[in-house]
């Protein structure tokens, strides 16, 4: 079970990482009994590296760092794009197509539906400016 949740951890990091990083986390969770550990702390830190690593070193991604402000570009304008594609589908249908004579649950439920999209195509915007700023602040660092 350790081994499975380990190899599902390294699957989260870049393929340059995946190698390198479960062979350290095996012999870690190998050696915890000797070290004092559990095997569990290990699991939950190899859980913590993988959230915290760095994705965009080269080392890591294999991509040289001049590509990194390209990237996050294209991730920011596709996001902003999906956005507006929804923001502008829920604008010229008024919030949504309702059928004739639906009952108040069902009009309930698709506007609620409406509203959750809406949500998520914002939220989808913010992170889609997040990364444009990150592009800008990187393409200026590099």
């Amino acid at each position: 079970m350790i081994d499975l949740l380990l190899r599902l951890l390294a699957r989260l990091l870049p393929p340059l990482a995946r190698e390198r990083y479960l062979e350290e986390w095996r012999a870690d969770v190998a050696g915890a009994a000797e070290a004092g550990l559990r095997r569990r702390d290990v699991v939950l830190g190899a859980l913590v590296l993988s959230a915290t690593l760095d994705r965009a070193l080269p080392a890591h991604s294999g991509e040289p760092l001049f590509l990194r402000p390209r990237r996050l570009a294209r991730r920011g304008l596709g996001l902003l794009t999906a956005a507006a594609v929804v923001l502008i589908g829920y604008t010229l249908t008024a919030g949504g197509i309702v059928p004739e004579n639906a009952p108040a649950g069902v009009v309930a439920a698709l506007q609620l539906t409406g509203r959750l999209v809406v949500a998520l195509a914002l939220v989808a915007g913010v992170i889609g400016v997040v990364h444009l700023a990150g592009a800008a602040r990187s393409a200026i660092s590099a």
